[in-house]
């Protein structure tokens, strides 16, 4: 099943909502339309996850490569609302310390219009664990029971 693709814009941030399944098959089609998307200038590029049924490492390497990209030009990018399927590869891999990762879209775009400044990466609230509708702890912050882990 290769990934589709719906794109809008919220509040000033570009919304992509990706559906389907990114693979060593199809994360090409993902980096070919996060390139498209990340090169319109928008100040964030919030990634709805929400649709994502997997997730595997070559679709992390163009996340966090799409994410690098995005910071080298002032921006950021944003996931949202990720699966607990998709948490777990970012908690596994340590992606969770790399990118900004929000539980809602409305959490995403709410995150980035407060916060000073454009660009760099929103902080997400520590506290949450993915077992309650969050991503993975930040280095430092309280760690979640493995157990919050599907």
């Amino acid at each position: 099943m290769l990934p589709e693709f719906t794109d809008r814009v919220r509040q000033g941030c570009a919304v992509v909502e990706v559906r389907g399944e990114v693979d060593l098959g199809s994360a090409r089609i993902l980096g070919r339309h996060l390139l498209l998307v990340l090169t319109r200038q928008a100040p964030a590029t919030i990634l709805d996850l929400s649709g994502l049924v997997f997730l595997d490492c070559a679709g992390l390497r163009v996340l966090r490569s799409a994410s690098r990209q995005a910071a080298a030009h002032g921006g950021s990018l944003i996931l949202a609302a990720p699966r607990p399927i998709v948490v777990k590869l970012l908690r596994l891999t340590g992606s969770d310390q790399h990118l900004a990762i929000f539980p809602t879209v409305a959490e995403a775009v709410a995150a980035h219009r407060t916060r000073p400044g454009a660009g760099g990466r929103p902080r997400a609230d520590p506290t949450r664990c993915p077992g309650q509708g969050f991503h993975p702890a930040r280095r430092g912050g309280p760690a979640c029971p493995v157990s919050d882990i599907p």
